[in-house]
């Protein structure tokens, strides 16, 4: 399935880790966080959407022979705009995935994609247990028909998009994840099983 993980975060909450590169190159355990990303969805068809600089996560790709179709914005437009802009890479895909770049999970995309099969929903947005907080919440996985795009609009979070659309809210309470976007969070993460290699 084609699986477009939006990457192109400043990491605002955890500079000044960020100052100098952007989220997705956050290390962990010696190795960013875009290492976990590509091994966690190695067996989909993956679009990398970039933008907060960019060049230092093409140079990793290229230096670690990792060749993912990119998307480049050149000004970031929103959550609902990154996908909007990717959907040159998108457009003949009855169903896509979308994910966030700063959450990893051990949540199943063909169980997910099961149950939007037979659905007659727009979007199925997946709920799981905050791996830190243990309360069941948004994971940053959500799968879309192309239909969405007639509904997504720049600088607005896709999440605010959801409201007006039929969506089906899966809650996979069994299942966990966790945003490493702030240093609470990225702590919790070195310490964590999704980390572990």
């Amino acid at each position: 399935m084609r699986t477009l993980i939006l990457a192109g975060g400043k990491g605002t909450r955890l500079l000044p880790l960020t100052k100098y590169h952007p989220k997705v190159m956050t290390s962990i355990h010696g190795k960013p966080l875009l290492h976990y990303l590509l091994k966690l969805y190695e067996k989909e068809d993956i679009i990398l959407s970039l933008c907060y600089m960019s060049k230092s996560v093409k140079g990793w790709l290229r230096q670690n022979k990792h060749w993912p179709e990119i998307v480049n914005e050149e000004v970031p437009q929103g959550h609902g705009g990154a996908i909007l802009y990717a959907q040159p890479f998108l457009d003949n895909c009855k169903m896509f995935a979308v994910v966030n770049g700063d959450t990893i999970h051990d949540i199943n995309l063909n169980l997910v994609k099961r149950n939007f099969l037979k659905s007659k929903d727009i979007a199925i947005k997946v709920n799981a247990t905050n791996a830190v907080t243990n309360k069941i919440e948004g994971s940053g996985v959500y799968l879309f028909k192309k239909d969405i795009f007639r509904f997504l609009r720049k600088n607005i979070h896709t999440d605010d998009i959801l409201k007006c659309v039929p969506t089906q809210e899966l809650e996979l309470k069994d299942n966990y994840y966790i945003d490493i976007g702030s240093h609470t969070n990225l702590r919790f993460a070195k310490n964590s099983k999704f980390f572990q290699e």
